[in-house]
């Protein structure tokens, strides 16, 4: 008999350790998984987009307290090109904000 380690026998894959994913769980996607510089830029655009909707919903309701109208379309636009957010959208996100805006405070205001 030798006197060395005994041979071990391998383990089942199933009871071997997995691969370590360091990413948290923001970043992953269903099967696809965003890089950092990716997941930078959506967390970036969606709170300039979250933030240019607080925007509008402020001028909205300060406008109808002031003038107690509905605020119009070049009121909500001059209110957000003004902010800092503007610019990291495109414009047809900054439009869709805005009609969606307009569209709830419109619904809003008929009940």
């Amino acid at each position: 008999m030798s006197k060395g380690k005994p041979k071990s026998k391998k383990k089942p894959k199933y009871l071997k350790p997995m691969k370590r994913d360091y990413r948290t769980q923001r970043q992953n996607l269903g099967r696809h998984s965003l890089t950092a510089a990716e997941f930078r830029l959506l967390r970036r655009m969606a709170h300039a987009a979250k933030a240019l909707r607080n925007v509008a919903l402020y001028t909205c309701k300060r406008i109808w307290k002031e003038k107690g109208r509905a605020a119009t379309d070049k009121e909500i636009d001059d209110a957000m090109k003004a902010d800092v957010n503007y610019k990291a959208l495109q414009s047809n996100c900054v439009q869709a904000i805005r009609n969606s805006v307009k569209e709830e405070i419109n619904c809003y205001h008929e009940i």
